[in-house]
């Protein structure tokens, strides 16, 4: 009685461990032997109800062999292939299951014909073949000579006993043949040599060796020990297989471990970008990368005596030492960092916890960004220059003007908006080339800006013309030096490739707030005051103000 009590403790003990092991994994196959041993659970309990009550009824007896039959199916066919479904494998365990089951339930309620146990088996057989090589595929020739030779000796045992009457031990050969298969393929696994594999396997082959041997001790009635030794044992191959299939799953963590620490070194030390690994108490660092070291220009040793805020410029170290050190799961930051030589490059970096050496730590991943942030300036820079000299386009222009008048009527200060204009430049086009014409434009873009306040802004507005935005001008007059200065600079011609080129420019003033308040008032005024000084004769300077009777002048005169 202690022995039934401890195998009816034991092997669901084994299963319930077994059903955790499994839990959350993604293998199928693990699922299926939970399956099989769930099983193999119900036809222990009938049995065993059956030797309490000594009540052993068709019904139970049909019940009991189905659920065993059924277990050794799931464990047979969790060795398929991957990519079969799940109604393809339904499918596969009917073919298998099914010629069986009518055979054992016709059997048991005495309605077993020879003829139709005879075609039962035949049909079992090949059903099983066809479909074990579907389910395991063709490409292993080792498996299907196994099993064809599983098949073959099972169905010629099977046959024998039908023809000579003993259909009632036909189950016996029908566990042995599934417990077999399944042993075997338990050893074509990958992974082989294995001690989890070898253990279920040999559990599997005891197992399935236990229905011959109890079917033929129990004719021998002079045996009564060895039946009873047997008795006693009858568990001891379900044990085997069970710690075996957990053993395996254990291994298989295992290798799976190894092979992803592996992976993840070989990532960490060949990946072309700076890794860290810190320690967020004192931010000193515990490990780094070969990449680490070479784009920051310290060898291993020389960074695992520094902290965290040496590699950011002086200034921003304790801040962003401070961030490394956070909490929080993920954390990206665009930043500046610096190498050994003190030159600096930009940087975007990824930091988020992890385990180092049974601790806590931080990893940190950097990635020069230097190429993409420069290339983000040169395409602003590019929207908003002109190509040719360099100097503000219009829409920088307007973006400038709307600060400086804004910033003017702030601080109640003259201001003033200058429109410069090139005289004759058609003229030079026509006579030297546009080269020499855009080689003009460069030249007289340099000159202007060398007479303004770094404060102020100059662009160039179209072909040949330049808009001169100047903030807090003393007074009218000193609009008038700077204007007259910059006539001035076109005193002496510009020197291009060899050739002498006169060139004189034409300015129009209009000034904040003496002549208006508005942005677009202004910028008419000061057109209309460009527009004077080209018809009063080019080479000048015309204040908006002036305007009116520089024009009745010349009408007058006119």
């Amino acid at each position: 009685m202690r022995e039934e009590l401890f195998d009816l403790i034991m092997v669901p003990l084994l299963t319930f461990f077994f059903a955790v092991l499994q839990r959350g994994r993604p293998q199928r196959r693990y699922r299926l032997w939970l399956g099989g041993w769930l099983l193999v659970l119900a036809s222990m309990a009938i049995w065993e109800w059956e030797r309490v009550e000594s009540a052993a009824t068709p019904a139970a007896e049909t019940f009991r062999l189905w659920a065993m039959m059924l277990a050794g199916i799931a464990f047979l066919i969790s060795f398929g292939q991957k990519e079969l479904t799940l109604p393809q494998l339904r499918n596969f365990a009917l073919l298998l299951s099914v010629p069986a089951c009518v055979g054992i339930l016709l059997i048991n309620l005495g309605l077993g014909r020879p003829w139709i146990i005879l075609s039962l088996i035949v049909a079992g057989e090949i059903l099983a073949v066809w479909a074990m090589r579907r389910s395991f595929g063709l490409q292993s020739k080792y498996r299907i000579l196994l099993l064809d030779l599983v098949a073959t000796v099972s169905g010629a045992a099977m046959l024998w006993l039908a023809t000579h009457g003993c259909t009632d031990k036909l189950y016996i050969v029908v566990l042995a043949e599934i417990f077999t298969a399944a042993g075997l393929m338990f050893l074509t696994l990958p992974m082989r040599g294995r001690a989890g594999q070898w253990i279920v396997a040999q559990g599997f082959f005891f197992w399935a060796a236990e229905y011959p041997l109890y079917g033929w001790m129990a004719d021998k009635a002079n045996w009564p020990h060895a039946i009873a030794t047997l008795n006693n044992l009858w568990y001891l191959p379900k044990y085997l297989a069970a710690f075996g299939m957990i053993l395996r799953v254990m291994e298989e963590d295992q290798a799976q471990v190894r092979t992803l620490t592996e992976e993840y070194r070989l990532l960490y030390e060949g990946n072309p970008h700076p890794m860290f690994v810190f320690s967020p108490s004192s931010g000193r660092f515990l490990s780094a990368n070969r990449a680490a070291q070479t784009a920051y220009g310290y060898s291993l040793d020389e960074l695992l005596r520094m902290e965290i805020g040496a590699i950011f410029l002086p200034e921003e170290a304790t801040k962003r030492a401070r961030q490394m050190r956070s909490e929080r799961r993920l954390d990206q930051y665009q930043t500046k960092s610096r190498r050994q030589d003190g030159s600096v490059f930009y940087a975007e970096m990824t930091m988020y916890p992890v385990t180092f050496q049974s601790s806590w730590a931080r990893f940190l991943l950097v990635v020069d960004t230097t190429a993409n942030v420069e290339l983000n300036l040169e395409l602003v820079r590019q929207a908003h220059h002109d190509p040719l000299t360099g100097l503000p386009n219009r829409t920088l222009l307007e973006d400038r003007m709307r600060q400086w008048l804004s910033m003017a009527q702030r601080n109640i200060k003259p201001a003033a908006l200058m429109t410069i204009d090139l005289d004759r430049f058609k003229l030079v086009n026509d006579t030297y080339g546009h080269l020499v014409g855009d080689e003009c434009l460069k030249q007289v873009a340099n000159r202007l800006q060398s007479r303004i306040r770094q404060s102020d802004t100059l662009a160039r507005t179209g072909g040949e013309e330049f808009t001169l935005v100047v903030g807090q001008v003393s007074s009218e007059e000193g609009a008038r030096v700077l204007a007259g200065n910059l006539l001035r600079l076109f005193e002496k011609p510009l020197e291009i490739d060899g050739l002498t080129v006169p060139i004189t420019i034409s300015i129009g003033v209009a000034l904040y707030p003496e002549d208006a308040t508005e942005l677009d008032a202004l910028r008419k005024l000061s057109d209309d005051a460009l527009y004077e000084a080209k018809r009063s004769g080019r080479n000048r300077v015309v204040f908006a103000s002036e305007v009116g009777d520089l024009s009745a002048r010349r009408q007058s005169s006119g």
